[in-house]
């Protein structure tokens, strides 16, 4: 059912656009002087045009064709007797169309643009109005010698008045009618800014209350410049016929072409084409002189031609303008909301917030940071003590070894620990810096800190470190005492001689045992006095490990255990065979 309503609604275009190709033919046929074989005025080749480039299909396209030459071959019978002139006026028009369309096609693809709404779209702008006027041009110029010769297989003779008509009037026919219709059928990527006939400026940006203040504005001034239209016309051709004051048109073309939309511009310049083509056709005006009066036709239309291009540059010109004002407005919006969105995360953060250039100057912070810099703009990196930075142990901080030295130069940092002395109160409060450069595209180096206040778990790690440092040191005096008395066991073992090898076996294992204690306690005094020091990893035999402790298991059955300390694991393997 789809498929065939479809194919309903497209049979019945096509009936209509032969209907309108041959209401334009005869249109066209009136407009012929008497003698003459070249019409006045040939909206049907515009209209053949418009459906080419409206309805790309290649069937579509094949029975326009077949139906222009159709009516074509009808309406030159009645102007020529001569079937040779009949067929070169057909062979003229077809090649007339078809040349422009293709010219038109071929400018698309060199753009870039394939598809039927990007040919639409392309059209809809100056560069296609050009493109349309170069197009309809060059197609009228390379078909005007068929017409010539058609004109001579009828009998006639040459003439360089019909041939120079038929590329004037052609072209001129085919840019304003062809580019009206493109600027009333727009495109789906080619909206406006701007609704109906409404004045441009950022439209899309008013309320409610504007937008139909907009409106109304643009009808008041619509109507005033049909007034001024109708009133410069009556002069022309009424009060002041005598005085050659045509160029006020190309004013008026102006003003349409500025201040309004394409589609009201195209419209409005358009029937004044048609008016004036219309009065100078019937001899009135200051064009009456010229005698001839497919001269003189020809001269209005290159007249009103000249004010449509006009009137349309300006018109997509404002409307680019317009498209280009509302994204601009549109990323200044977006951009504006982001810094907003920026600055409300950066305020709310706990942490401070800091991004330095090269110099130390401070790009950007958040209030933490300027509480935590006292308000500073800039920073000495040659001497942070100043600004009440200091490494953890209360020592100045290098400028080769700075935070800021090292971010500017690529490093990134993770959670390094600094002091910071109040220069008001000398409070002092630990941090813990993360850094890293940031990328700009003007090149400049800049980096970003985030200092989090970390003095409270710095106390709480320094009140660990204590008690751990007391409970060492109490363990010491015990243990100093087990130590006296195996010395002691050992010298008494040592003169009973071999009746006592069991009990010094013992003895050795408690003298073993006490001396590891001693050292996990010196390890341990030495982590509570560490702090914040360097760490230094050491090797670590493991045989000797491993045999301490084999030494202490006498529960174990005699054996060999083998440490595998060539394999690269995070700690090696000891296995008992």
């Amino acid at each position: 059912m789809a498929a065939s309503g479809a194919s309903r609604a497209r049979l019945l275009g096509v009936v209509a656009w032969v209907a309108g190709f041959t209401l334009a033919a005869e249109v066209g046929l009136h407009t012929r002087p008497p003698g003459s074989p070249i019409a006045l005025f040939w909206p049907a080749a515009a209209v053949a045009v418009a459906w080419l480039v409206l309805r790309p299909g290649r069937s579509d396209r094949a029975v326009a064709l077949v139906a222009m030459g159709a009516v074509l071959a009808v309406e030159a019978s009645t102007v020529f007797e001569a079937p040779s002139g009949v067929a070169l006026t057909v062979l003229a028009h077809l090649a007339l169309c078809g040349g422009c369309t293709v010219g038109l096609e071929v400018t698309t693809r060199r753009r870039g643009r394939l598809r039927h709404h990007d040919l639409l779209t392309a059209l809809r702008s100056s560069a296609g109005l050009v493109a349309l006027a170069a197009s309809a041009l060059a197609a009228s110029a390379a078909t005007a010698p068929v017409i010539g010769a058609a004109v001579l297989a009828d009998g006639g003779g040459w003439s360089w008045e019909t041939v120079v008509a038929w590329t004037g009037r052609s072209s001129v026919t085919v840019t304003v009618l062809v580019g009206t219709l493109v600027a009333l059928r727009r495109a789906p990527t080619a909206r406006a800014p701007q609704e109906g006939t409404g004045l441009r400026w950022g439209y899309h940006l008013l309320g409610p209350t504007g937008r139909a203040r907009a409106r109304s504005t643009s009808r008041l001034e619509y109507a005033a410049l049909v007034a001024t239209t109708a009133a410069v016309l009556a002069l022309i051709y009424g009060v002041a016929s005598q005085l050659p004051i045509a160029f006020v048109l190309m004013a008026v073309a102006a003003w349409a072409g500025t201040r309004f939309s394409p589609e009201a511009a195209a419209v409005h310049v358009t029937g004044t084409a048609l008016v004036l083509v219309a009065l100078t056709s019937q001899g009135l005006g200051v064009l009456a002189a010229v005698d001839d009066p497919l001269l003189r036709a020809l001269v209005a239309q290159l007249f009103v031609g000249t004010c449509f291009v006009l009137a349309m540059l300006l018109a997509y010109g404002e409307e680019r303008h317009g498209l280009l004002a509302a994204r601009l407005l549109a990323s200044e919006a977006a951009a504006r909301s982001q810094a907003e969105l920026l600055g409300a995360v950066t305020s709310s953060m706990a942490d401070a917030l800091v991004v330095l250039d090269a110099d130390g100057t401070v790009v950007l912070s958040n209030h933490t940071a300027d509480a935590l810099l006292a308000g500073s703009t800039a920073i000495n990196m040659a001497d942070p003590g100043q600004h009440g930075f200091h490494l953890p142990d209360g020592t100045p901080i290098r400028l080769d070894d700075g935070l800021h030295t090292r971010a500017l130069g690529g490093e990134t940092i993770l959670g390094e620990l600094v002091q910071h002395v109040d220069s008001g109160t000398g409070e002092r409060t630990f941090h813990s810096v993360s850094g890293a450069p940031l990328p700009t595209a003007s090149g400049r180096r800049v980096a970003v800190f985030l200092l989090r206040d970390v003095t409270r778990e710095q106390m709480h790690l320094r009140q660990v470190q204590g008690f751990a440092g007391m409970v060492a040191h109490d363990l010491k005096s015990p243990l100093a005492s087990l130590a006296g008395w195996h010395q002691l066991l050992a010298d008494e073992l040592e003169r009973l001689g071999a009746d006592a090898d069991d009990a010094a076996s013992m003895n050795r294992r408690i003298g073993s045992s006490t001396r590891r204690m001693e050292l996990l306690i010196d390890d341990l005094l030495g982590y509570a006095s560490a702090q914040a020091a360097t760490h230094h990893p050491e090797p670590v035999d493991l045989d000797t490990v491993v045999a301490e402790v084999l030494a202490d298991r006498h529960d174990l059955r005699p054996g060999t255990v083998v440490c595998d300390t060539a394999r690269r694991t995070r700690g090696a393997s000891a296995r008992r065979r």
